[in-house]
């Protein structure tokens, strides 16, 4: 998630990323959530489009969103790499804030949301035995990952230039054009459940 914060200056305009670089923000979130085996249920970019059509320009916004399925990734560094994708890959899009080193970051995040990204790296940082190392690896891993995985990240990112919401299907589409396909074969598997999962006793238990 992305929120605007003014810190109380009443105007945040030069802050606002564009359409552009907020699809990027977005679509770098999908593309490591899945890269780390979770669904992306939702990717949208319909804040900052609303600002862009008129709207009131407010402390805590939410500009874009991606959500997903699934349980939390189980590691500390990379959930903050999850965290530090977006505003990388909105970097290296044209937003002009890169990735900030370890002390500057703490001192700009703690403006910042509890939910923003920012907000959630300091959780993570706050129960690290070396905050300042997990912070540095997690900005490291974030920007190769940004350069290794460009190429899909824009290609989302392009898709939410045009349909500012996407939703689990039409952003499977964007990385596999067979993916309806595979969906009505497992339908008639029956009951929407995948031949990996066997029934025990009415639990699901997944392999």
């Amino acid at each position: 998630m992305s929120n605007l914060t003014t810190n109380g200056e009443g105007s945040a305009s030069a802050a606002l990323p564009s359409r552009w670089q907020m699809a990027a923000h977005e679509a770098a979130h999908a593309v490591y959530a899945r890269s780390r085996s979770r669904i992306v249920t939702c990717v949208s970019v319909e804040g900052i489009v609303a600002i862009e059509n008129g709207a009131e320009i407010r402390d805590g916004v939410v500009l874009g969103v991606c959500s997903r399925s699934g349980s939390e990734i189980p590691d500390a560094l990379p959930r903050c790499v999850l965290s530090l994708v977006g505003p990388a890959a909105a970097h290296r899009a044209g937003y002009p804030k890169p990735l900030l080193p370890y002390g500057e970051f703490v001192t700009a995040a703690k403006a910042r949301y509890p939910e923003s990204d920012e907000g959630k790296v300091m959780r993570e940082l706050g129960a690290a035995d070396d905050p300042e190392v997990l912070y540095e690896a997690a900005r490291a891993k974030a920007e190769a990952f940004v350069q290794e995985r460009w190429s899909e990240i824009t290609r989302l990112a392009e898709r939410l230039m045009e349909s500012e919401s996407l939703d689990e299907e039409a952003i499977e589409l964007v990385f596999d054009p067979t993916w309806p396909e595979f969906q009505r074969w497992l339908d008639e598997v029956g009951d929407d459940r995948c031949p990996w999962v066997l029934l025990e006793g009415g639990d699901e238990e997944v392999f």
